[in-house]
């Protein structure tokens, strides 16, 4: 009996950890204000990051006035990123190049 109770409260916890994960990913459209690379990785190029963690390619560049969907944003200590899909591959924006839209 002891093990089933245990059981159901371990499946609520995932439950509940799953559902606040949703919850904090965000979405939305941005707009690009000029020439915006992709990156390979979600961390400036040029950084102490790129040092430790490898060289962060560029997917591709996206040309002004270009619409894209974002699945994530992300805030860390230095900056942000928006994590995006482009032809097909994960990618992530970072700076300041866009602005945000809720145009589909």
């Amino acid at each position: 009996m002891r093990s089933k109770i245990g059981l159901l409260f371990a499946a609520i916890a995932m439950l509940l950890i799953t559902t606040l994960w949703f919850l904090n990913q965000e979405s939305g459209g941005l707009v690009m204000g000029r020439e915006t690379p992709v990156f390979s990785k979600p961390y400036p190029p040029d950084s102490s990051y790129e040092r430790s963690l490898g060289k962060n390619d560029t997917i591709r560049l996206l040309q002004p006035g270009e619409k894209i969907r974002y699945s994530n944003l992300r805030f860390e200590k230095d900056f942000s990123y928006y994590q995006v899909e482009v032809d097909g591959k994960s990618g992530y924006i970072i700076g300041d190049t866009f602005m945000e839209t809720t145009e589909d």
